[in-house]
């Protein structure tokens, strides 16, 4: 049965600044006084609610079906981009499941038994006792809430905080999380690089800003806070080719990214040729440079580049004075072969994307990391621009269809012509449908995760002309 908790309603109007009917849920039930977003902690939890007891099983994911204005056929709210772009995910409500049957009456309190014995003790079987069960309450992408174990100072502005947390075996590197603080008005939240994993643990490393927020508040956690994270989020970094030298050049707190591909690298691929180039603006502020110099000196061909390009009285004895120059990224190219990973200010990883590229490595060579800022989305569709009549190819398979406003998005027209393309929300807040396009193309929900230069979000997009979609 679905449960809806009218306190993250309250919360979800607030920041759309409009009403938000219950109705667009159809829950089984709804209830109040818990606070916002606190059903998220709920999974796993026994509840007593009336004669009846319930055991919370998972978050609900929102979808397409939540725009539309309860009794009308008119979509008027974009509900999933609502939450994707003012707190990080598309969850809302939780299921549940009934334990032993009874009466239930409005008025009723809401009891919260604490955690089942099956979920913490899972057994065999396909039954709530079994260990899928109990795995799925960690599912990485659900957000559910970590407690904070401990935190460690790596320089005067960074500091890694480690959160006890069943998914963290699940991530792979180069991944990043959602850090969400849900008592925030308006709501806050950010991605951070996961920079290391346990069994039940990960560890996210964050600058403290001047005026930031998010890093302000993280830095003032006391160890044992609750926190809402989801993820992770993004692609493994590497391909597993043991012999092609690969180069991970990053700026500032971009190095966050380089202590997982180390680990994984000495784990599966420990022969291979490695360069990390590290740009930090003073020699007192190197947040992990030491983790990752010993991380280096574990591989038999591992090259660390330190450059400090404001050094004043203190510069380390690896490090050099400035920044990179085109002939020093010629050389790490290794003619071209080379692949790269860059992660930092847009300006350096622009700079140093040029320079590699002269030197010959193919761009599909190299790849960067941008996280964005949430920002409000338009939580109203907008009309096609132009009413074509378009062709629209889709070329990895073959398929080439005449697009008019009849055939909706490019994914609905993809799954006319009777392709099964990568999709999820079908609203333009989660990304699952994102592919490379060449021709305009025009977006009618605005995208909540920014899909990138020719990319769209096939989900909500059309055709402004004619359109190769690369899928």
């Amino acid at each position: 049965m679905s449960v809806i908790n009218l306190d993250t309603l309250q919360a979800m109007a607030e920041a759309a600044g409009v009403p938000v009917d219950p109705r667009r849920f159809r829950a089984n039930l709804y209830v109040s006084g818990l606070g916002a977003w606190r059903e998220l902690d709920l999974p796993g939890h026994r509840i007593r609610l009336g004669g009846a007891e319930l055991e919370i099983t998972f978050p609900t994911e929102r979808c397409r079906a939540t725009t539309v204005r309860p009794g009308s056929a008119t979509r008027d709210l974009n509900v999933p981009a609502l939450l994707a772009s003012r707190f990080g995910h598309l969850y809302c409500g939780i299921y549940a499941r009934v334990v032993r049957g009874g009466p239930i009456t409005v008025g009723d309190r809401f009891v919260d038994g604490g955690p089942a014995a099956t979920v913490r003790t899972p057994g065999p079987g396909p039954g709530p006792g079994s260990s899928r069960y109990a795995a799925r309450l960690a599912e990485p992408g659900r957000p559910r809430y970590a407690e904070l174990i401990g935190r460690t100072e790596e320089s005067p502005t960074v500091t890694t905080f480690a959160f006890r947390d069943p998914a963290g075996s699940r991530c792979r590197p180069g991944q990043h999380l959602r850090l969400h603080l849900t008592d925030e008005n308006p709501p806050l939240w950010r991605c951070y690089t996961i920079t290391g994993t346990g069994t039940a643990e990960l560890r996210v490393s964050v600058k403290r800003v001047t005026d930031g927020r998010m890093s302000s508040r993280l830095h003032e956690l006391p160890t044992g806070s609750r926190v809402l994270l989801s993820g992770p989020y993004g692609q493994e970094l590497t391909t597993p080719d043991p012999h092609r030298p690969l180069l991970l050049a990053v700026a500032g707190i971009g190095i966050t990214p380089v202590l997982p591909v180390l680990r994984s690298l000495l784990d599966t691929t420990p022969l291979r040729p490695v360069t990390v180039l590290n740009v930090v603006r003073t020699g007192a502020e190197v947040p992990l440079w030491d983790e990752v110099v010993e991380l280096l000196a574990k591989l038999p061909d591992g090259t660390s580049r330190l450059y400090v390009t404001s050094p004043g009285e203190r510069l380390p004895d690896d490090a050099r004075a400035g920044r990179p120059t085109a002939a020093d990224l010629r050389a790490l190219s290794a003619e071209g072969t080379v692949e790269a990973y860059l992660c930092g200010p847009e300006g350096f990883v622009d700079s140093v994307r040029t320079a590699l590229m002269a030197a010959g490595v193919p761009a599909d060579s190299i790849t960067d990391e941008h996280f964005y800022s949430p920002r409000p989305a338009r939580l109203d569709e907008r009309p096609p621009p132009a009413a074509g009549p378009f062709t629209v190819r889709y070329t990895v398979s073959g398929v080439s269809t005449t697009w008019t406003p009849d055939n909706g998005t490019l994914l609905d027209a993809a799954e006319s012509a009777g392709l099964r393309l990568p999709s999820a929300c079908r609203a333009g807040a989660c990304g699952t449908c994102r592919q490379r396009v060449t021709g305009p193309v025009a977006h009618l929900s605005e995208p909540t995760v920014p899909p990138g230069t020719g990319q769209a979000l096939l989900c909500c997009a059309v055709p402004a002309g004619d359109v190769d979609v690369h899928a």
